[in-house]
């Protein structure tokens, strides 16, 4: 996954209705009869804001904000840049 400083964010709501069949003779069946499927922006269509969120609902574990942090990094400034870059070995140097 690449590194950015922002991500758009769409949560989807999914509903399955499922159809189950039981007989006497043991074969049973199960069916997803009808699927709907929404999609809804997150807060501010931001997927940092609604990480925030659910960090702070303690709906992720750490090992997940690292991971994400390392993906999502926000404002790029030139130290972020620099620091993000260093640990790939690479230096910026902004043209003048």
């Amino acid at each position: 996954m690449p590194v950015v400083s922002r991500s758009d964010c769409t949560e989807l709501t999914v509903t399955e209705t499922y159809e189950f069949t039981f007989r006497n003779n043991g074969s049973n069946s199960a069916v997803v009869s009808a699927v709907k499927v929404e999609q809804n922006g997150c807060t501010n269509n931001d997927l940092a804001t609604r990480f925030a969120e659910l960090a702070a609902a303690e709906e992720v574990d750490d090992s997940a904000i690292t991971a994400f942090n390392k993906q999502i990094v926000g404002d790029c400034t030139d130290a972020t840049l620099n620091t993000f870059l260093e640990t790939k070995g690479y230096k910026y140097t902004r043209p003048e």
